[in-house]
C-alpha cells in the first residue's frame, strides 16, 4: 500500500510539472544576425526573424531566406513533399543559445548553424524516423558561408556531422503545411508536434521544433 502511495504522488507531481510546461511562443527578432553570420548569407535573409521561447526560454532564433530557389522536379519519390527544392540548397540559418535535441534525439550545441535541404536516403537505415523524407540538415554556420554552395548528398552530410558529433547528420524534420499562411506561425504537426510553420517564397515550410522521429 504505501508503494502505491508513493508512486500516486510521483504521477501527480509529474502530471503537475507537465501542466505548468507551456506551449512554445513565437516572437518577431528587431535584432539584425550579428556580425558572426557571413556578409552575403545576411543578405539573404528575410527579416525580421522570429524567436520561439518555451517558458520563457528561448528554444531557437530563426531567419529563413527572402525566397527559395526552385526548380520544377527536382526531387522525386514516395513521402517527398517539396519536390521543387534542390537538394543541399540554403534555406535559413539558426541560432541556438543552449544545447537542443534534433529529430533523432541528438544533442546539438547551442551555436550559429546554416540550414540545408536534404531528402532522406530510401533505405533500411532511415525507415520510421519519419512519415516523409524531407529534412533541413544542419551545419556549423562558420563552415557554411557560401549561399550558392552545391553539395552532395555524402558532402552536406559529413558537414553536418560537425554539428552533431556523431555519425549521423543533425536534422530539423520538415512536415507539410496545410495552411495557407503568409507570415510565420506555430502550428502542430500531423502527428502533434510543434512545427514552426514559415513561408519562404512560394514555399510553405514545416520546421519541427519539439519532438522525435518514431524510430527513436
Amino acid at each position: 500500500m504505501r508503494n502505491f502511495f508513493l508512486t500516486l504522488g510521483l504521477l501527480l507531481v509529474l502530471s503537475g510539472q507537465m501542466a505548468i510546461a507551456g506551449d512554445p511562443q513565437l516572437e518577431a527578432i528587431t535584432t539584425v544576425p550579428p556580425e558572426s553570420v557571413p556578409a552575403a548569407v545576411k543578405e539573404s535573409l528575410a527579416t525580421p526573424g522570429v524567436r520561439v521561447t518555451v517558458d520563457g526560454e528561448v528554444l531557437g532564433e530563426f531567419w529563413m531566406r527572402k525566397d527559395l530557389p526552385t526548380n520544377e522536379g527536382a526531387n522525386a519519390g514516395l513521402s517527398i513533399n517539396f519536390t521543387t527544392i534542390p537538394s543541399s540548397t540554403l534555406a535559413g540559418v539558426v541560432h541556438f543559445p543552449e544545447a537542443w535535441s534534433d529529430y533523432k534525439g541528438q544533442t546539438i550545441p547551442g551555436g550559429w548553424y546554416s540550414m540545408r535541404y536534404e531528402v532522406e536516403p530510401s533505405d533500411g537505415n532511415h525507415m520510421g524516423v519519419s512519415a516523409y523524407r524531407d529534412f533541413l540538415l544542419l551545419v556549423p554556420l562558420s563552415t557554411d558561408s557560401d549561399i550558392d554552395a552545391k553539395y552532395t548528398e555524402s558532402q552536406l552530410v559529413d558537414l553536418s556531422r560537425k554539428a552533431s558529433g556523431t555519425n549521423h547528420p543533425a536534422v530539423l524534420s520538415l512536415f507539410p503545411v496545410h495552411e495557407e499562411i503568409t507570415e510565420p506561425k506555430l502550428v502542430q504537426n500531423d502527428i502533434g508536434q510543434w512545427t514552426l510553420a514559415v513561408p519562404v517564397g512560394s514555399v510553405r515550410l514545416g520546421l519541427v521544433l519539439l519532438g522525435h522521429g518514431e524510430g527513436v
